[in-house]
């Protein structure tokens, strides 16, 4: 076979390898770049459905506590006002005459070194319900209703540190949801 190309002179020439390397190439950085563009879009879906369930979980440890409470027993959001903390005390039993025995004091706000913590405090101890939230807003409409908005945000120098131009935007989840005080 060898013998035959030699023969015809039809050998490959400098120029056809050089084409077909650089073609090569071409197809190696385009594969290359399709691989890294999945993986960093697939790394932000990861981390925005991360900090969905985040805000998700604030506000399902928010309903639980607050549906246990009197439209009385709120205190930090008057009737027609906002806040962006709260404080209540729900039903823990009842008395034998019928009356709900009340627990110490809750209280729901953000803290943390960038106030980006949904804290639950009650008797002294606080424990973290959510992390990355940027705003909580409390209020009441009525007096047996509480609005809740909590909205997280994810900062985008924990998505991609090295990414100087920033060119992932920054990762928000807002939920809003009411909850029936008991009476």
């Amino acid at each position: 076979m060898l013998r035959n190309i030699i023969a015809n002179n039809k050998a490959v020439t400098l120029v056809e390898t050089m084409m077909t390397v650089f073609i090569f190439m071409l197809v190696s950085g385009a594969l290359y770049s399709t691989v890294v563009l999945g993986e960093r879009s697939g790394m932000e879906n990861i981390i925005k459905i991360e900090h969905q369930q985040e805000v998700r979980k604030a506000a399902e440890r928010l309903k639980h506590d607050l549906s246990k409470s009197g439209s009385g027993q709120i205190t930090g959001v008057p009737v027609g006002g906002a806040s962006s903390s709260i404080s209540f005390n729900v039903a823990t039993g009842a008395t034998f005459t019928g009356n709900p025995v009340w627990s110490s004091s809750i209280t729901y706000a953000l803290a943390g070194s960038d106030s980006n913590q949904l804290t639950r405090t009650q008797n002294g101890v606080a424990v973290i319900v959510a992390n990355n939230i940027s705003s909580i807003q409390f209020s009441r409409s009525v007096h047996d209703i509480v609005e809740v908005t909590v909205t997280g945000q994810y900062p985008d120098d924990l998505l991609d540190p090295d990414d100087q131009d920033r060119s992932i935007e920054k990762i928000s989840a807002t939920l809003s949801f009411v909850v029936h005080l008991r009476n």
